[in-house]
């Protein structure tokens, strides 16, 4: 995590505990971790729910009546073996170009770094969003009934969330491979553009939707 340099509150804070390993930061460190693998996972049920409404859509609502709840509960859990061991680890801030930035020291040893941990979820999680929404877009593209342009909505945002999620997993697979300060830097604009582009945001833009959920 990275906070812009801010002249003399970075100082002040280089100049406090929070520069050497404390459990004040615990939280936020494991939130900088839980909260992006919580999304990725939601991606993915979003992915699943779209692509059983093509394939099985006789019986879609009445299944996903029933799923729905356990993959919210699927959503919170499955993040927590990739990150939990950061619960009990105290984080600190470090100087990093033009700024702070948050390390941890490692309790578990042997456990593996989390670069690997997120690499690895972010390219299986593109991976699976990328063949569902393709799978998707083909079942309805032979389908010969009229697309309700919800629908249409919705397969758009999982492109764009595969798309996002790409963009995310090659960035992880270069800095994993070779750190780059200015990749480094600009992490968040992956991050904005998953967040804007994930399916809740077509709540707000989409009247369509909102018409479908009503």
């Amino acid at each position: 995590m990275r906070i812009p340099g801010i002249g003399i509150l970075c100082d002040a804070i280089m100049q406090s505990s929070l520069s050497k390993p404390t459990f004040i930061l615990t939280l936020p460190y494991f939130l900088l971790y839980y909260l992006p693998f919580a999304m990725l996972f939601a991606n993915i049920m979003v992915s699943v729910n779209r692509l059983c409404s093509v394939i099985f859509y006789v019986h879609f609502a009445k299944t996903w009546a029933f799923l729905t709840p356990i993959c919210v509960v699927l959503v919170l859990i499955l993040p927590l073996p990739l990150c939990g061991h950061l619960l009990i680890s105290p984080a600190f801030y470090t100087d990093v170009v033009n700024g702070l930035g948050m390390n941890y020291e490692k309790v578990i040893v042997g456990y593996p770094r989390n670069s690997l941990i997120a690499l690895s979820t972010y390219l299986s999680s593109a991976g699976i969003v990328t063949i569902t929404t393709l799978i998707t877009a083909a079942c309805m593209a032979t389908m010969n009934k009229r697309h309700k342009k919800s629908e249409v909505s919705l397969l758009l945002v999982g492109a764009l969330q595969s798309f996002g999620t790409l963009l995310a997993a090659a960035h992880a697979l270069y800095m994993y491979f070779e750190v780059s300060e200015f990749l480094y830097q600009k992490r968040f604009i992956f991050v904005d553009y998953q967040c804007f582009c994930s399916s809740w945001t077509l709540l707000l833009l989409s009247a369509n939707v909102r018409k479908e959920v009503r």
